[in-house]
């Protein structure tokens, strides 16, 4: 699976294209706040792995299949969207669902792009495993400890990953120019 940095990268892109319309420096933070939240969410299940030295036995299952996925997504921004909304005349629960389940998306996506047994994306229907065709990414060795000489295949796939995500999101987000009507002029 990527490392936290690219999943975060990931976020930072579709926070990049969802606040290029706020002004607002608070709504800017929420929004970039659940991208960076929902981006590495899935991940959160290598928590017990760590604690109990078996990342095999938690990390890489439920949390990484779409109805957990969805389900996950719209009751987190549902609660907040209860919260938040009386305080905030602002607050969008559309804009921020889409956010979360973007974020989580691209997170399933990435791992299923990740040499390796693939993601359970359609538990608790199917606890068959699915990838992508083309492998993006080399992974991170979990059971070759924090310091392999594996991960700089890691890293340097992800850097390479991240340059493509601002480049993307630079050539599609990018603000609209107005274009003074000319045509008229005499």
């Amino acid at each position: 699976m990527p490392s936290p940095i690219a999943h975060l990268a990931a976020g930072a892109a579709v926070a990049v294209g969802f606040t290029r319309d706020i002004d607002d420096p608070a709504q800017r933070r929420v929004v970039w706040g659940a991208a960076l939240i929902f981006s590495v969410a899935p991940d959160l299940d290598a928590i017990p792995g760590f604690i109990t030295g078996d990342m095999a036995l938690y990390h890489n299952q439920i949390s990484h299949s779409l109805f957990f996925g969805i389900a996950a997504c719209l009751f987190v921004t549902g609660v907040f969207g209860l919260l938040f909304s009386r305080f905030l005349d602002w607050w969008s629960y559309s804009r921020i669902s889409a956010v979360a389940l973007i974020s989580y998306g691209l997170h399933l996506v990435m791992d299923a792009a990740t040499l390796g047994p693939g993601v359970k994306l359609l538990w608790p229907f199917m606890d068959e495993r699915f990838s992508t065709p083309i492998m993006i990414f080399y992974g991170v060795r979990h059971s070759e400890g924090l310091f392999s000489a594996h991960h700089l295949i890691t890293i340097g796939s992800e850097l390479a990953m991240i340059v493509g995500f601002l480049l993307l999101a630079r050539i599609v987000f990018r603000p609209h120019r107005h274009v003074p009507d000319t045509a008229f002029v005499e």
